[in-house]
């Protein structure tokens, strides 16, 4: 019995341990942000914004390779991030498509989120490309594929919404 309490109060002592070096990490980290213009700029920025703790994790690590922000460099990053996080879906459709047991009519709901898809991360990198040119009418452009790629979102949920109802 002396046993398995000093084991479990040894367990206890290093989940308070950790949580206490996590809690002074996150706030030296807080207190870095306040210190570094950059970082505070960030996080000024992605207050405005539906996710500001991920936007300021995507976003902080161009100021720990010392970029000098600005809102084009912080658009790019996202872009990045959104790019690279849309492709992790691909594998989710192919398995959707492949391996579930669905019936003939949710087949052609997965193909069309599928395809909406594929056109969603091909306008991300457009935007990519359309914005490291620096152009306002290039701007303009990565503004519209944008605009597709959260239409086309919207559409994809809205057709799985109707595929779970089947």
């Amino acid at each position: 019995m002396a046993s398995s309490t000093t084991k479990l109060l040894e367990f206890l002592c290093i989940i308070f341990f950790l949580h206490i070096s996590s809690s002074s990490s996150s706030s030296l980290s807080s207190n870095r942000t306040t210190f570094n213009p950059h970082l505070s700029s960030i996080r000024s920025f992605c207050k405005s914004t539906p996710y500001p703790d991920i936007c300021f994790d995507s976003l902080k690590l161009s100021v720990s390779i010392n970029i000098t922000p600005n809102i084009l460099s912080y658009l790019l990053q996202s872009l990045n991030v959104a790019t690279s996080e849309a492709g992790k879906l691909t594998d989710l459709f192919y398995k959707a498509e492949k391996y579930s047991n669905i019936v003939e009519k949710q087949k052609g709901t997965v193909q069309d989120c599928k395809e909406l898809h594929q056109i969603t991360l091909s306008s991300f990198q457009r935007s990519v490309s359309r914005v490291r040119a620096q152009n306002a009418k290039k701007l303009n452009d990565a503004r519209a594929y944008l605009s597709a790629a959260l239409i086309n979102k919207n559409t994809s949920w809205k057709d799985w919404l109707l595929l779970l109802a089947l």
